[in-house]
């Protein structure tokens, strides 16, 4: 129920309405739980443990979000960008003026040559999860 009123917050009721089949809505989920919950994974927090149990049909690969955060490489950003649902959160993330106060107020980033990177790298993930999304469209309409 949080992450759906998360979703909601985020994107507006239309977006949980009928427009999502039950797998989509599930994805969506997974993949914000998959974000917010992923340094706590291996934890046995009760929160983590019913999550566990709830997604026995559909289990919650942490690594994929894992692997981006704290292993990063050009293999990890593409596993993670191939995913329709991580690309939609991320593109959203990227394009949102919250996702760039946050990149820019984070304390290492204070200087600006490395927040010039930052904000290139960001503009080219966000164009790789654009066009992820538009293959998946291109596939979902033939």
């Amino acid at each position: 129920v949080l992450i759906d009123d998360f979703l909601v917050s985020l994107f507006g009721k239309k977006m949980l309405s009928t427009k999502l089949s039950k797998e989509e809505h599930a994805q969506l989920s997974h993949s914000v739980m998959m974000v917010v919950f992923s340094h706590r994974f291996n934890k046995d927090d009760k929160f983590v443990l019913e999550i566990r149990e709830g997604c026995e049909s559909n289990p919650i690969d942490y690594t994929i979000v894992r692997d981006v955060l704290y292993k990063y490489s050009k293999k990890a950003s593409d596993r993670f960008i191939a995913l329709p649902a991580k690309s939609f959160l991320f593109a959203t993330f990227a394009l949102s003026d919250e996702g760039l106060k946050f990149l820019h107020a984070k304390p290492d980033n204070n200087d600006p040559e490395k927040l010039k990177r930052l904000y290139h790298d960001l503009a080219e993930l966000k164009t790789s999860a654009i066009n992820c999304l538009k293959r998946q469209a291109q596939l979902h309409d033939q």
